[in-house]
């Protein structure tokens, strides 16, 4: 059989992002103009997609192989300008916070696809030989830039069935990336309300070579309803080019420096787990490692970047009462971050995350829900706690399949929603104002 697939989409996206009043966005490296009552940025952002493909499948011995050709082929136009009012007038901030890029990825490809399964074994491979090009253009300075490159990427995976209750597996692949429209622009945008960023016009396409394995063994037996599985997985990834952002101020301009450089991640997991029929309950604990470590710039100053993240979380769900269940997890968390070179920083965050969600059957078709969920975070000197309770009540009117809902969100009224996180190159904290304590009512039906 001969399968013949073609998928094309055009979308046409546009966005506005109002700061009033404009004083909002004074920050350092940036005024937005004494006489400028508020400042919007309009950005458009056009992609036009087509993959079209062919393949033709062989079977014999549980074997199947599946030759395939195809080319996907992709352009996405960004434009975009910021400008402000003033009196009725608008007024533009010049030719660095404007962009018009024109961003193109064709991709004719072949491959064969792998599959094997029996009473033990499951087999899956691909084996793709992919011709890149990849062009990016931006007339507003005059830069055309452009890649052709053919890759081999390979993917694998494959798992095997023994003793009843037991299930091993390995995965692995090779791929690459050559950047998005989000890695070329070279205008600066508001990527939030308080924070605008470009890229340097002279910055080359990004060619990152991606590799990773992992394994995993997963035993789960119904006799005695116990589970539990470890996994581990590493990837290395090769990049011809290294990040150098520029800090001015309350922006920062992202440079690259043509340079070799990995980025190296390795972890793993566990987790533990049972049902207890007697207590009609479920209990799991679960903990991850991760490291990751990179070759890193700032401000022209070469470092190397280690960072360390581990978590243990609890989970639990009862059943035990028919008028009731209740719905629990939990997660602790921390994570090390260590520079050392000509940047040498050592900085530490500690989280706290738990859900729980309470639900009460008093009658026949009527529900009682309360819903707690906690985020914590905290370092040295910084520590944010946000709670948010919710209360509601459900009456299921089964005969007309309609269900009405009363919800008393934000119980508290709470105001602010803080956190505090550590990046490869910076520590940020972010400030979300919230809704008030408010009530909603909510009808669900169909029309079956």
């Amino acid at each position: 059989m001969v399968n013949v697939q073609s998928y094309i989409s055009y979308q046409n996206d546009s966005q506005k992002l109002d700061i009033t009043p404009a004083s909002y966005l004074k920050i350092p490296g940036f005024n937005p103009g004494g006489a400028a009552q508020s400042v919007r940025q309009n950005l458009q952002l056009k992609t036009f997609e087509a993959n079209h493909s062919a393949n033709i499948g062989f079977s014999a011995k549980g074997w199947t192989f599946t030759p395939e050709i195809g080319l996907n082929y992709k352009s996405t136009d960004l434009r975009s300008a910021l400008t402000n009012y003033q009196n009725g007038g608008i007024f533009g901030y010049g030719f660095a916070f404007d962009n018009d890029l024109k961003y193109t990825t064709a991709t004719p490809y072949g491959s064969v696809g792998i599959n094997y399964k029996d009473d033990s074994w499951m087999l899956y491979a691909n084996v793709p030989v992919n011709s890149n090009n990849i062009k990016a253009e931006d007339p507003l300075r005059n830069v055309s830039k452009s890649v052709n490159k053919v890759t081999f990427e390979p993917n694998l995976f494959a798992q095997y069935n023994f003793a009843s209750f037991f299930k091993a597996s390995l995965h692995g692949n090779i791929s690459n990336n050559f950047g998005e429209v989000n890695t070329a622009y070279s205008g600066f945008l508001m990527i939030s309300p308080t924070s605008l960023n470009a890229m340097d016009a002279d910055n080359p396409i990004p060619e990152n070579n991606n590799k990773s394995a992992g394994a995993r063994l997963e035993y789960r037996n119904p006799l005695n309803n116990l589970f539990f599985n470890v996994s581990y997985r590493l990837s290395d990834a090769k990049r011809n080019l290294i990040s150098n952002p520029t800090i001015v101020g309350g922006y920062s301009v992202m440079k690259y420096i043509e340079q070799d450089n990995n980025v190296v991640s390795s972890g793993y997991n566990a987790e533990v787990g049972k049902y207890f029929p007697k207590f009609k309950t479920n209990a799991s604990i679960s903990y991850s490692n991760n490291t990751s470590t990179s070759d890193a710039f700032l401000n022209d100053a070469a470092f190397t970047n280690k960072n360390n993240s581990q978590s243990f979380g609890i989970k639990f769900n009862n059943t035990y009462f028919s008028w009731m269940s209740v719905d629990y997890n939990a997660s602790f968390s921390r994570t090390d971050q260590t520079s050392t070179g000509r940047v040498n920083s050592d900085a530490a965050r500690t989280g706290f995350t738990h859900n729980l969600g309470l639900f009460l059957y008093p009658i026949e078709n009527h529900t009682i829900g309360f819903n707690w969920d906690q985020v914590n975070t905290s370092s040295a000197n910084q520590k944010y706690n946000n709670g948010f309770y919710d209360l509601s009540y459900q009456f299921s009117w089964s005969k007309k399949k309609i269900d009405f809902e009363v919800k008393w969100m934000n119980i508290a009224n709470k105001k602010v929603f803080e956190t505090y996180d550590i990046n490869t190159t910076n520590i940020s904290y972010t400030r979300i104002l919230l809704r008030p304590s408010q009530v909603m009512l909510t009808v669900k039906f169909n029309f079956k």
